[in-house]
């Protein structure tokens, strides 16, 4: 069994799980067929079946990757220019940009 106990609980907070729930819901009948879901504490069971075409699915993982190494890319250009804006006035703490 599952123990409620393990990683972060953020998952039991209403006003989270109604988040995952809208989130969920949101792409039902559009994307994929959502049949069931239970929100747990620290975990979500999803039970659905993809609506999409095999070409779909493709170029959204293709999106949907080019997004992350987008957001990646950008949050180390943030951290390098910090580091070396701190490096210049002596200090070794991370400044946000």
């Amino acid at each position: 069994m599952h123990s409620t106990r393990a990683g972060p609980l953020w998952l039991g907070e209403p006003r989270i799980a109604e988040l995952v729930r809208e989130a969920l819901h949101y792409r039902d009948g559009k994307v994929y067929r959502l049949d069931a879901f239970c929100i747990m504490p620290n975990h979500v069971h999803i039970v659905f079946a993809p609506l999409l075409s095999e070409a779909q699915a493709r170029e959204m993982a293709i999106e949907a990757w080019l997004e992350k190494r987008a957001s990646f890319e950008t949050g180390q250009a943030r951290s390098s220019v910090a580091h070396e804006g701190n490096e210049a006035d002596g200090d070794s703490t991370a400044q946000t940009i």
